[in-house]
């Protein structure tokens, strides 16, 4: 019987995973889109959606969107229950810049929450040096049905060789490690995270060696290790996992999708991107379900922007863009503004507009650093949008 039970074991062990037992996620820089030149018709933007359906991600980290509109058609083409989040910096001026963040299929899986990481330093340790002009977005997913939740962060890290931008990726990387680090440090934090994107380093660049030192994080890679970007021999775009999220992975391997790319590359650019996506597997089982995520501030809180989005209360959606100096006392709003540290967001319900400021009364979310109401000029206001009852 002892010998039946260790066979069987053993059999159910080596069973291939089927698509209800793992959940795929992924990255990929899309080039400025919504922004580039040659522009991308709408039959480019189709098959793109396509392809990304072809991939059978729940969870796509995205790069280099130059805007909401763009992506919200993004999502419109993708269909079904897809929606995006996106995070607001990547620009001085707030709009069309190159922007990072998710694009999810809310089939498979149900946003948590999500939050620009505007914490993170805008110089390095020295001060000599800027870095994250776009600063990283985190989510918190879960997969639908109860199965695996996880902290995912795209990155787009410093772009161009020389050593002064070897320097600032390397600032970029050390500030990342620090912060995830102080976050798992946090009692009952959810160790499962996982560090995605466009890089901009392959394995043996010095900015790979600090993010992998002491075994901090786990780079997947794929055999032979082929190119994530048309223009080099290399691969440049990255999953990094911590160790609280290894034992979930269904394997070590990282999937780069570059068989259509390689074939011509000309023609796939034009379409598509100048970058490839990458994908890896993770296994559909919560082994932690006790774990916790930290919460969010309100001046990093980022909403979901699709039209299928279950956006703040259940009771309300996105409807309306409008002019700070028409906005009702007690009006729902998000307020994308240009502050101090760059350009910023907030979340709640309007105070007052007296003249040339705006105050908001931050949601349950508020940061208790922060004074109750928060008084904002108009004149460094990009854009507020209303939520409205349903």
């Amino acid at each position: 019987m002892n010998i039946l039970r260790a066979t069987l074991a053993i059999a159910f062990a080596t069973l291939p995973l089927t698509s209800q037992d793992t959940l795929r996620v992924g990255t990929w820089n899309l080039e400025h889109f919504g922004g580039r030149e040659p522009r991308r018709t709408e039959q480019d933007v189709q098959a793109i959606a396509e392809f990304i359906r072809t991939l059978d991600v729940g969870v796509l980290a995205v790069q280099e969107v130059r805007n909401r509109e763009a992506i919200g058609k993004l999502v419109e083409q993708l269909g079904g229950e897809w929606n995006f989040v996106l995070g607001t910096t990547g620009s001085l001026s707030g709009a069309d810049g190159i922007h990072v963040g998710f694009l999810f299929d809310g089939a498979k899986v149900e946003f948590v929450q999500a939050e620009e990481l505007l914490q993170l330093p805008s110089r390095t340790a020295d001060g000599k040096e800027p870095i994250f002009h776009r600063k990283p977005v985190a989510a918190v997913f879960r997969a639908r049905g109860g199965g695996i939740d996880f902290r995912a962060i795209t990155v787009h890290l410093k772009a161009s060789r020389g050593d002064k931008n070897v320097t600032k990726r390397r600032g970029e990387v050390n500030a990342l490690r620090t912060y995830v680090e102080e976050l798992l440090r946090r009692e009952g934090e959810d160790q499962d995270v996982v560090i995605l994107g466009d890089f901009n380093h392959t394995y043996r660049a010095l900015a790979f060696q600090d993010f992998t030192k002491g075994g901090f994080v786990e780079y997947l890679k794929a055999p032979r290790t082929p190119p994530t970007i048309v223009h080099f021999d290399e691969p440049i775009d990255h999953v990094a996992v911590t160790k609280g999220i290894r034992d979930d992975l269904a394997s070590n391997r990282l999937d780069v999708h570059g068989t259509q790319a390689m074939r011509d590359k000309e023609k796939w650019r034009t379409t598509y991107s100048d970058h490839i996506p990458v994908t890896f597997e993770l296994t559909n089982v919560d082994r932690d379900p006790d774990a916790t995520f930290a919460p969010v501030g309100s001046r990093q809180w980022l909403r979901p922007g699709g039209a299928a989005a279950a956006l703040g209360s259940p009771a309300e959606a996105a409807v309306t863009k409008t002019d700070p100096a028409t906005l009702a006392v007690g009006a729902t709003v998000t307020v994308t503004f240009a502050g101090q540290n760059g350009i910023e967001q907030l979340n709640g319900r309007v105070a007052a507009v007296d003249g040339s400021w705006l105050q908001v009364l931050p949601t349950e979310h508020a940061d208790p650093n922060r004074p109750a109401t928060l008084a904002i000029p108009v004149a460094r206001v990009v854009q507020v949008e209303v939520w409205h009852a349903r």
